[in-house]
């Protein structure tokens, strides 16, 4: 069991598994509101963008993006003592989450691997 419990230390930054199912629920309030705000400011009459909001495509057009923001979290988070020289507290987990959904989301349109294609899922969207 030693093994396990120092791949866990070593996975995890020493975090019990409370800790971190209670920070990961911040974390994932700050990409919920960075996403809000960003939802609430589109550009509703783009052609690349439905008028009425759809989760469908939401999900669609931000699926690679949140594997990114996760990614980027995790990074964040267990080096989070080692950046910051303290422990991780709930408000930062919660600026933790805003603030990587908010550089991926950013970073979206210059890098290739976070982009979909919008127009043709909008055709396809339009034909359903």
């Amino acid at each position: 069991m030693e093994g396990i419990d120092v791949l866990w230390d070593m996975l995890t930054g020493g975090y019990t598994k409370w800790e971190m199912i209670g920070y990961a629920i911040f974390i994932l309030m700050g990409m919920f509101l960075f996403s809000y705000l960003e939802v609430e400011n589109r550009d509703r009459e783009s052609k690349n963008t439905p008028k009425k909001f759809s989760w469908k495509f939401w999900i669609y057009d931000n699926i690679r993006r949140y594997i990114a923001s996760i990614l980027l979290v995790y990074i964040l988070f267990r080096f989070s003592h080692e950046m910051m020289g303290r422990e991780l507290d709930e408000f930062t987990a919660l600026m933790m989450g805003f603030t990587a959904d908010g550089i991926v989301g950013m970073k979206k349109k210059s890098i290739n691997a976070l982009k979909q294609n919008r127009e043709k899922y909008m055709v396809k969207n339009k034909e359903e």
